[in-house]
C-alpha cells in the first residue's frame, strides 16, 4: 500500500512538472505554442490607407467604388464599372494595387489618373471617347489593353508597353499600325481602321485581324 502511494505521488509530481514546462497534450502538439484567435497580428493604420471617396469627382465612379465595399486602397485589385456614364477618372490614382480595371462603355476621354497604377495588368476601355493613349506609357506591367470603338487616330506610346501581349484597337480612326512593329504582341485585333497594312508586324504575333 505504501509503495502504491509513493508511486502515485511521484506520477502526480511528474505530471505537474511537465505542465509547468509546457509539455505535450494527448495529440502531441505543444500547448504553449498552440495558436489562439488573438495571436494574429492585426493591421495597423500605418500599413493601410483609408479610401477617400471625396477624391473621386465623378458621381457614378464614386458609387461604383463605394459598392465594392473596400475600406482601404490596398484592398481594391479588381474594379468593374461598365455602362455607368463615367466621364472623369480623377481619384482612381489612390488605388495603386489595381490589377484589373474594366471601364467599358462610358464617356471617358482623359486617362491621366491611370498613369501611376503600376500594377495594372488588364485594362478595358472599349466604347469610350479616347483620342490618345499617351497617359498609359508608364504602365510597365500591362498585359492586355482593350480600346476598341473609340476616337483614336494613332497608337503612339503603345510601343513602350514592353509586357503588352493582347491589343484590341478595332473600330477607331487609326491611320498607322507601324508603332506596333517592335512590340511583343501575341494577339492583335485592329480591323475597321483606315490604316493600311503595315510594312512589318511583331515577330511574336500568334494571331491577328487587320
Amino acid at each position: 500500500m505504501q509503495s502504491s502511494i509513493v508511486n502515485g505521488g511521484l506520477m502526480l509530481l511528474a505530471s505537474l512538472l511537465l505542465t509547468a514546462c509546457g509539455g505535450t497534450s494527448e495529440s502531441g502538439q505543444s500547448q504553449t505554442n498552440k495558436p489562439t484567435p488573438d495571436s494574429a497580428t492585426p493591421a495597423t493604420p500605418g500599413n493601410t490607407t483609408a479610401v477617400n471617396l471625396k477624391q473621386i469627382q465623378d458621381p457614378a465612379l464614386q458609387q461604383c467604388v463605394a459598392d465594392s465595399g473596400v475600406q482601404h486602397t490596398e484592398q481594391l485589385q479588381i474594379l468593374e464599372c461598365t455602362d455607368a456614364g463615367i466621364s472623369d477618372l480623377s481619384g482612381l490614382q489612390q488605388f495603386h494595387q489595381l490589377a484589373v480595371l474594366n471601364l467599358t462603355n462610358n464617356q471617358i476621354h482623359d486617362l491621366e489618373p491611370l498613369a501611376h497604377l503600376q500594377q495594372l495588368r488588364s485594362l478595358s476601355l472599349a466604347h469610350n471617347q479616347l483620342q490618345h493613349l499617351d497617359a498609359l506609357t508608364s504602365l510597365s506591367n500591362l498585359h492586355e489593353l482593350g480600346v476598341a470603338y473609340n476616337q483614336l487616330e494613332n497608337l503612339d506610346g503603345v510601343q513602350t508597353l514592353k509586357k503588352l501581349q493582347k491589343l484590341y484597337t478595332d473600330n477607331n480612326h487609326i491611320t498607322s499600325l507601324e508603332p506596333l512593329a517592335n512590340t511583343q504582341l501575341l494577339h492583335l485585333v485592329a480591323h475597321n481602321n483606315p490604316a493600311p497594312l503595315p510594312n512589318s508586324l511583331p515577330s511574336s504575333l500568334q494571331s491577328f485581324r487587320i
